[in-house]
């Protein structure tokens, strides 16, 4: 089953099935709840075309609002993103900066980056031990 759905999503030339569709949907989303937000990001994690995984996002969006869970879930995957560009940032900074200063700077920033992927996995655990 599941190379047969990876073959649909790869060839394109079937329509997924309901089944197959929920399938994809349920890993879109467990994409997104680990902050990959980008359409072209989840193409590739799911191995679908960039519209289709735009569907799906959207789809998935739809689903938290009905959901009521949508402003925890959709919130806390837009920051692990915002998170992940500083720190590709970051990143770049401190293996393009010239002295030891800017160096340093950038290693300070990148700890504040890590202190803030720990409260939001803090904060993650504390709200699905209460559900």
């Amino acid at each position: 089953m599941q190379q047969d759905l990876g073959y649909a999503l790869k060839t394109m030339d079937t329509k997924l099935t309901m089944e197959q569709r929920a399938i994809v949907l349920s890993e879109v989303e467990s994409k997104m709840l680990k902050g990959i937000q980008r359409p072209t990001d989840i193409a590739k994690e799911v191995g679908c075309s960039v519209p289709s995984a735009i569907q799906y996002i959207s789809t998935v969006k739809t689903k938290w609002q009905k959901d009521g869970a949508f402003d925890f879930n959709l919130a806390k995957g837009e920051m692990i993103e915002k998170l992940r560009e500083i720190e590709r940032g970051l990143w770049e900074t401190f293996a393009t900066a010239d002295n030891s200063s800017a160096k340093v700077g950038a290693m300070k920033a990148l700890l504040e980056v890590q202190k803030q992927y720990a409260f939001f996995n803090g904060i993650t655990n504390i709200i699905e031990s209460m559900s």
